[in-house]
């Protein structure tokens, strides 16, 4: 479980000195510290004497590319797991047609069996 993140008021971030990054500490726990700004890669930030961070980019468009995939192969498996179920469906019911083909077939050679019988008979 994630600590819940703390406001400090959005502390501003000294970056003089640095690259053109410029942002606010917007929130932070022990697991993140979420800033805001205008990064670029490859920027640092000092938050503390000696300590860097160093900045990621962070993609909305892409991010929600990734969602709309995400939802895509959701909806997919969906689809694959009915096809699935219509499958064996399919399956069973060519079982039970197979099993009545032979019990057409053995009545049939009955039937001929049978026929033949008669016919000898007659002659």
């Amino acid at each position: 479980m994630k600590p819940a993140a703390t406001d400090i008021n959005r502390t501003a971030v000294d970056t003089s000195g640095m690259a053109a990054a410029q942002g606010e500490i917007e929130s932070f726990a022990t697991d993140r510290i979420v800033i805001t700004g205008t990064f670029h890669p490859g920027d640092a930030l000092e938050l503390r004497p000696g300590r860097r961070v160093a900045v990621f980019v962070y993609d909305v468009g892409a991010c929600q590319e990734c969602e709309g995939l995400e939802e895509e192969r959701d909806e997919a498996t969906d689809r694959a797991d009915v096809a699935k179920h219509e499958l064996r469906e399919a399956e069973r019911e060519l079982e039970k047609l197979r099993a009545h083909v032979l019990d057409l077939e053995g009545q049939l050679v009955d039937a001929r069996e049978a026929l033949d019988g008669a016919l000898k008979h007659q002659t």
